[in-house]
């Protein structure tokens, strides 16, 4: 039995101070996991911020 996630992030509207906006996402099949989507968004987002540093 595989059990399906959902999982979302909330991130700055570009070009706003003060607005954000909301991606949720969810699995539909066991061969794209969640995990697998988690992990590269991580790695994107941690990649951004050293260029910025």
């Amino acid at each position: 039995m595989f059990i399906y996630r959902v999982f979302g992030l909330v991130a700055r509207k570009q070009g706003s101070l003060s607005d954000n906006t909301c991606h949720l996402f969810c699995e539909l099949d066991h061969t794209h996991p969640a995990g697998a989507i988690v992990n590269f968004l991580t790695n994107v987002i941690m990649g951004q911020s050293k260029v910025k540093s």
